[in-house]
């Protein structure tokens, strides 16, 4: 996170400036997204193998395919976590009483950028998101199993791997 004339910003992949307090909705970038998202561990990292939260976030979004959601609804579970690629934890270190400020005006940004509306999809993102999770802890052996597969399953992609696999799933559901 930089800061300009004490305004919290974040230095993209794609060489722009995004004001995190006033985000510019043309700047987000799903190139950015995918990229910050194929880097970040889920789990808080706290596993013997990267999985990245862009290749849960596909997961989240075939799983709301099967459950014949919309493509907006698909669209809203594969860029539920994009907050993520822009408020990173140097945005807590100095302003943590903002996170969540932080957190609602970019979703906010990025709800304008893809035509979205996070609000109208929340409750099944939710589910969605959760029955995934379930999905994973299962298939990493981080809880008991009845045998019900609730995710398509975890390939452990390589970060420029999960970058591809997002942006091609972003490209099928954004047509």
């Amino acid at each position: 996170m930089n800061t300009t004339a004490e305004r919290p910003s974040i230095h993209t992949v794609s060489g722009n400036l995004l004001d995190l307090e006033h985000p510019d909705p043309l700047i987000i970038s799903i190139g950015d997204i995918a990229t910050a998202l194929s880097n970040k561990c889920m789990f808080g990292g706290q596993l013997d193998q990267f999985y990245s939260v862009a290749e849960h976030s596909v997961s989240c979004a075939k799983l709301a395919a099967m459950h014949d959601l919309d493509r907006k609804g698909q669209l809203a579970c594969l860029l539920y976590a994009s907050t993520q690629a822009y408020i990173s934890d140097h945005s807590l270190n100095s302003r943590a009483d903002e996170f969540t400020n932080f957190e609602t005006v970019v979703e906010s940004a990025i709800e304008i950028r893809f035509g979205l509306n996070f609000e109208l999809y929340r409750d099944c993102i939710q589910r969605i998101v959760a029955a995934v999770n379930r999905g994973e802890c299962d298939e990493l052996g981080r809880s008991r199993s009845d045998g019900t597969r609730f995710c398509p399953g975890i390939e452990f992609y390589s970060p420029p791997q999960a970058r591809q696999l997002f942006l091609q799933h972003f490209a099928e559901i954004a047509l």
